[in-house]
């Protein structure tokens, strides 16, 4: 079942990279390598990824996926404070960029969970809401958007709908990445 579900995130994948071509290869390596340090959670991995983001946009404004990349890491800076260079007064500007990212590339699950992240705050849930059920929408198979949903279910609905997203989205992967177990242990 594991591998069934890999092969059909895999496929989601290569239709969504012939979708959208960049003006070079440059430029999707900078979006993916931002996306990767996402990961990281550090103030160096957020200023690599962003500044890589902006060498993207430079060469090719119109590729959605740098757009919303960029956007979400700056949308998590914000929240997270990782680098301090990004405050709430910006998040709008985080929101523009993932905005125009969803704009040029309107059927890309991830840039509705960038989305979601942004809109996270306490008067946007029901916003953020909708952008991530868009998202399990557009890519049912997508883990992560499955277990971004259990947290905002969470907040107001009941705990069994948040229960349900998250352990769906946990037997999508056989060994997840770490910091799905801490989010799966708030669901719980």
């Amino acid at each position: 079942m594991a591998a069934s579900l890999f092969s059909k995130m895999h496929e989601t994948e290569k239709q969504r990279a012939v979708r959208t071509l960049p003006k070079s290869l440059d430029v999707y390596v900078w979006t993916q390598r931002g996306l990767a340090l996402k990961h990281q959670f550090t103030p160096e991995a957020t200023r690599e990824a962003r500044a890589g983001l902006e060498r993207a946009l430079a060469i090719d404004p119109q590729y959605g996926p740098a757009w919303w990349v960029l956007g979400w890491i700056n949308a998590m800076d914000v929240w997270m404070g990782l680098s301090g260079e990004w405050t709430f007064a910006r998040m709008p500007e985080a929101l523009a960029q993932i905005r125009r990212g969803i704009e040029l590339d309107p059927s890309s699950s991830q840039a509705y969970q960038a989305l979601s992240v942004a809109l996270g705050g306490p008067s946007t849930r029901d916003q953020a809401l909708a952008a991530v059920q868009r998202s399990v929408e557009l890519a049912p198979g997508e883990a992560e958007a499955w277990l971004l949903q259990s947290l905002l279910l969470l907040s107001f609905r009941p705990p069994a709908e948040a229960l349900a997203s998250a352990e769906r989205a946990m037997q999508m992967y056989p060994i997840p990445p770490a910091y799905f177990h801490g989010i799966y242990s708030r669901v719980l």
